[in-house]
């Protein structure tokens, strides 16, 4: 796999060295997707990780048949890291928010870095538990925000009768 300028930025691979890298991305295989094009869909089996080597790609959930959309990704950013963790479905879907060139990098495949290079694997699981954690540091913040919102609306009287009101 070519190292251009645009890899170095890769935030899972913030504490390689561009050695490291390269022999890493050598073990990805490249996916290329179209302008709305889907990645994975929300409670499908998560085997692979994906870094975006070009475009932009959005994660969202459907709900009651309103999409909500969680994050937007670009160059360098990961997504999908849950899979290289666990073997639980797909908690979101993912789709090309523009023509996208795609790094998969599958749980065996990562599985066999880390009994391969132990160094490399210890590296890529930081940089990724610190990718995880700092999601769920938004995700705790978002939640805090419905928390207060919900709140205010049970709070607010003339909600609480509206609310009544269509529901009765």
């Amino acid at each position: 796999m070519p190292d251009d300028h645009k890899m170095k930025n890769i935030e899972i691979f913030k504490y390689l060295s561009p050695e490291e890298s390269e022999r890493v991305l050598n073990d990805v295989t490249e996916v290329r997707l179209g302008t709305g094009e889907t990645v994975f869909e929300a409670g499908s089996a998560g085997n692979e990780m994906y870094i975006i080597k070009s475009g932009r790609i959005k994660v969202y959930r459907v709900f009651d048949d309103n999409e909500i959309a969680f994050a937007e990704f670009g160059t360098g950013d990961c997504f999908g890291e849950m899979s290289l963790i666990d073997e639980y479905p797909r908690s979101a879907s993912a789709t090309a928010l523009e023509d996208c060139i795609l790094l998969a990098l599958p749980r065996a495949t990562f599985k066999q870095i880390v009994e391969r290079d132990p160094p490399v694997g210890v590296k890529l699981l930081l940089a990724v538990a610190e990718v995880f954690s700092k999601r769920m540091r938004k995700t705790d913040k978002l939640l805090e925000t419905y928390h207060l919102v919900n709140k205010a609306l049970i709070t607010n009287e003339e909600f609480r009768q509206l609310y009544t009101a269509i529901h009765s």
